[in-house]
């Protein structure tokens, strides 16, 4: 998160036209000026991203809606070069250059939709919510999973 961590949005410098159109289907407000667009994400923290989204793809993508709300987030937090006004790094380690903990300030309104569209999708081979089993984690047996605890649990270890 170069961006959140004081330096100037950059353009990608390398495999450009791959990145803009990886981007483009989520984030299309993100790569208006093509090669020319800015952003707070390196070309290697933007495959990891993918990477790291992969599972919640092959899960998610039952309901494109909601895959595409849900990347979005990440995408945002990583490469919105206006991310300063949505993200705050609490926890950054200046050796390895990894943060550890962040504030995002999201709208209520879009996170109730990112799990409304997203509430009803089942895991094939359990049976059971893809949002209450996979992704809000560290629920207790009584809990269910909510707008809100689904945000908090994002981006935690295990998740």
């Amino acid at each position: 998160m170069p961006c959140a961590n004081l330096t100037k949005p950059l353009k990608f410098k390398t495999d450009v036209e791959a990145n803009i159109a990886k981007l483009k289907p989520y984030v299309p407000e993100l790569v208006q000026n093509g090669a020319d667009s800015l952003f707070c994400c390196e070309e290697n923290q933007l495959r990891d991203l993918f990477e790291q989204v992969d599972t919640a793809r092959q899960l998610l993508n039952r309901c494109p809606s909601c895959y595409y709300n849900f990347v979005r987030i990440y995408l945002n937090m990583a490469c919105n070069p206006r991310q300063w006004e949505f993200v705050r790094v609490l926890d950054f380690n200046e050796t390895d250059r990894t943060v550890n903990q962040i504030n995002y300030y999201i709208s209520k309104r879009y996170v109730d939709e990112m799990y409304d569209s997203c509430i009803n999708i089942n895991n094939p081979t359990t049976g059971q919510s893809v949002l209450g089993t996979m992704l809000c984690l560290g629920l207790k047996p009584n809990e269910t999973c909510t707008p809100d605890r689904l945000m908090k649990s994002l981006g935690k270890k295990g998740t």
